[in-house]
């Protein structure tokens, strides 16, 4: 049998790519968390915008709900499909990587959990400071106007609640 030369194998390059790939996809994953709570943000102040210009347009609160989730709903399903994105991306190089960087995975979401939190803090005062404006305004509205504003500031809690339980503030 004719002796066959086989490649040598270097496990710490490769251990070293793999963590080049994988640090990677959590910058991708942070840079997408980051762009789409920057989004959020832009569209809750155009959608704030729009609704001090449109009171009259919107007086049934079953109507001005319905139009804010056919709003909001192209906005989520393109989150919703990125982030699928990076979650396949994320899946299938840690199924090259045979789970032996798992520490390090875990280190990389307590990183991106930390940011997470510390950007939401960082906006805290500017969401208080708006919600203090919307309040102030909210108490020289008649009381149509005043239920009509009041229904838009739950729609937009909830949808801020489930961004929050989707990056794990919450």
């Amino acid at each position: 049998m004719p002796d066959a030369p086989f490649p040598s194998i270097d496990l710490s390059k490769a251990a070293e790519e793999f963590n080049h790939a994988l640090r990677d996809g959590v910058y991708i994953a942070i840079g997408l968390a980051v762009i789409g709570f920057q989004r959020a943000q832009v569209r809750r102040v155009e959608l704030a915008k729009q609704v001090e210009s449109q009171f009259a347009q919107f007086s049934d609160p079953t109507a001005l709900s319905s139009n804010l989730n056919a709003r909001l709903e192209p906005y989520a399903r393109v989150a919703r499909e990125q982030l699928g994105g990076v979650r396949a991306q994320l899946s299938e190089q840690w199924a090259s990587g045979g789970g032996l960087l798992e520490g390090q995975f875990e280190g990389a979401r307590g990183q991106l959990a930390g940011f997470v939190k510390a950007l939401d803090e960082a906006v805290e005062p500017a969401r208080k400071q708006l919600d203090e404006q919307v309040t102030r305004i909210e108490g020289q509205l008649p009381p149509g106007a005043r239920s009509v504003l009041q229904t838009v500031r739950e729609a937009a809690a909830s949808q801020e609640q489930l961004f929050r339980s989707a990056v794990g503030l919450d």
